[in-house]
């Protein structure tokens, strides 16, 4: 989910419909399974899939504090990464 998250962030290129709050709130949903089911049942699958994401709702909960803090730097025009054709033949 974090990761579809930093993706909606990233492609919306702003906080809308996304608060610290649900970015925080979402992180021990990551970690009750993670706990209950990868060490206390001992499933090495679910404990590593469970810190992966665990390190997505940490980037996640880093990206919109930090959104939050610098909203300009998202909604800035993205810069072109190939010039257009037509420049190149003036």
């Amino acid at each position: 989910m974090s990761g579809l998250f930093i993706a909606m962030l990233v492609a919306r290129r702003g906080l809308r419909g996304q608060t610290l709050t649900i970015a925080i709130a979402q992180w021990p949903g990551t970690l009750a399974p993670t706990i209950s089911i990868g060490v206390l049942d001992d499933s090495p699958f679910v404990l590593g899939i469970g810190i992966l994401c665990s390190v997505f709702d940490l980037v996640y909960i880093g990206l919109v504090a930090w959104a939050k803090r610098q909203p300009e730097v998202l909604a800035a025009d993205a810069t072109p990464t190939a010039t257009p054709a037509a420049e190149i033949a003036r």
